[in-house]
């Protein structure tokens, strides 16, 4: 019996593609009841995923609502996708709206690599394989089922290398249109696919180069104006940071680097270590039997048909990881031996999805045996089994990011947890930094506009005498460093504020001022 039956018992081509979206969805919402069984906090143990949600949230919820919470260096659609979810009070406050996004972006992305293989290899079998081996991934599963960008970014990018595939194989405008605009809508997830834009412009505009003496050069030249459209995310952003803020390159300048001076210093030290590092995290996020597809598909390329699409496939999909290694190697993203920054490698997922598919077509060209085939593809299963089941492997994204959790933002959660029961009305002021501020937000349940970040060039910012005054105050006496200085002017004027406040509860980490009653 040929391995094609195997995915033929499935039903038609459409039942297959059915049965894969039903598939990942089921795993995936498995994952999240568990994952979330062994701690409630575990659809927002990374910082980011705090910050994302309560951004969201923001939108309608908060003391400045609109538009202008997109603000500046993170970047707006994850924001915008997730707020249908977050306006309800139950999937805001358990981090489940990141879960209620991100299943269904899981399946559709997976469905969407399946499309590209199928075409890829003519298999079935194999495409389903292959987007089993990116959606079932522990940490790619991890990864979608929290608030992170990292879902709207693998959709839209795996939505744009489709319709790029398309238009290479047909030269119709409207794949090149669709390509353009999911890479648009990419660019305003994250910054790494942003190499994306010039790419899919200038493969446009050497097609129109080439072929502008034929009978088609009005279908040719629109074509070079649809893959413009790709810069439309990337000059709304430029043009927003300049209209709001005076500099088209504020996100810039805003944006911190993740490696302490330290950790960099020693990275130029040895920039060796770099490559060691990244390389470490490939090799225990996809294991060694992706990695090696990936290669054998690679240096096999020119022994399949048709070589001009899976070239331009593979170039477009290793685009983002190629500029993830080249931010890491800038010292942007630290990325070290204890697992820190792992979550940046999941840049390379496609790029092996699409490759392991290459792959196993080459292998089954030249393998007929049905047990061989089967024990090739069984292979592929190994490493997700030995993450979920061998603590010394684990799965790094959740590892990190409970890791990240346990490390400060515990405590934070538990400060949200006081303010709950002590709260009867008023405003919260929150001189903790902005990054601390968001996980007493959401963990406190109530409502963000009740509460207000003071701004950490304010240090004037407690009338306490003033009948408007907030009924609370919440501290953090380890602040982010841009609160440093802002913290320490109002611990040093402690007596000040008990005149008139008391304090409801203190650790070595938060104290938190409920304001007296005047007769």
């Amino acid at each position: 019996m040929k391995m094609q039956l195997v995915t033929d018992a499935l039903g038609s081509q459409r039942g297959t593609r059915v049965v894969l979206v039903i598939f990942i969805v089921l795993v995936s919402a498995t994952a999240a009841v568990v994952i979330y069984g062994m701690d409630n906090n575990a659809f927002v143990f990374f910082g980011d995923a705090a910050s994302h949600i309560v951004k969201s949230r923001e939108y309608f919820d908060s003391q400045a609502p609109g538009l202008r919470n997109i603000a500046t260096v993170w970047l707006p659609v994850p924001h915008l996708l997730l707020i249908p979810f977050v306006a309800i009070d139950p999937l805001f406050y358990s981090g489940a709206a990141g879960a209620f996004l991100g299943i269904p972006l899981l399946a559709l992305t997976a469905l969407i690599i399946y499309l590209i293989v199928e075409r890829l290899t003519d298999s079935r079998f194999i495409a389903f394989t292959s987007a089993s081996v990116f959606a079932l991934n522990p940490n790619m599963t991890y990864i979608f089922l929290t608030p992170m960008s990292e879902p709207g970014l693998m959709f839209f990018t795996a939505l744009a290398g489709y319709s790029f595939l398309r238009w290479v194989e047909s030269k119709k405008v409207e794949h090149l249109f669709v390509s353009s605009s999911a890479v648009a809508l990419a660019t305003l997830c994250r910054y790494e696919v942003w190499p994306l834009a010039p790419f899919l412009a200038s493969l446009a505009f050497f097609d129109w180069y080439w072929r502008r003496k034929g009978k088609q050069d009005a279908k040719i030249a629109k074509a070079a104006i649809a893959a413009m459209v790709a810069f439309a995310g990337i000059g709304f952003w430029l043009a927003w940071n300049y209209f709001l803020y005076g500099s088209a390159l504020e996100f810039a300048h805003k944006t911190y680097t993740a490696g302490s001076a330290i950790a960099r210093a020693t990275l130029e030290r040895r920039p060796q270590n770099i490559f060691l590092y990244l390389g470490q995290a490939i090799f225990i996020i996809y294991g060694p039997f992706v990695i090696l597809l990936a290669l054998f598909a690679l240096f096999r390329l020119t022994r399949l048909p048709n070589i001009r699409r899976r070239v331009a496939i593979i170039l477009f999909f290793s685009i983002p990881p190629i500029s993830t290694t080249v931010a890491i190697a800038l010292g942007f993203v630290q990325v070290d031996q204890w697992t820190w920054n792992w979550r940046y490698v999941l840049s390379f997922g496609l790029f092996f999805a699409i490759c392991v598919g290459i792959g196993l077509s080459l292998l089954f060209s030249v393998i007929r045996s049905n047990i061989v085939r089967s024990l090739i593809v069984a292979s592929l299963a190994v490493m997700p089994l030995v993450q979920l089941l061998s603590p010394s492997v684990g799965v790094e994204t959740f590892s990190e990011a409970e890791k990240i959790f346990n490390y400060g933002p515990r405590d934070g959660a538990f400060l949200g947890a006081k303010l709950r029961d002590a709260y009867n009305g008023g405003t919260i002021a929150l001189v903790t930094g902005y990054g601390q501020g968001q996980r007493i937000m959401l963990t406190a349940h109530i409502p963000l506009k009740q509460f207000r970040t003071i701004p950490e060039k304010r240090s004037d910012d407690f009338p306490g005498s003033a009948a408007n005054a907030d009924n609370y105050i919440v501290i953090g006496k380890d602040p982010f460093p841009e609160s440093h200085l802002l913290v320490d002017y109002w611990l040093q004027r402690r007596a000040l504020l008990l005149q008139y406040y008391s304090v409801r509860s203190e650790d070595d980490h938060y104290i938190l001022l409920e304001r007296k009653v005047h007769g």
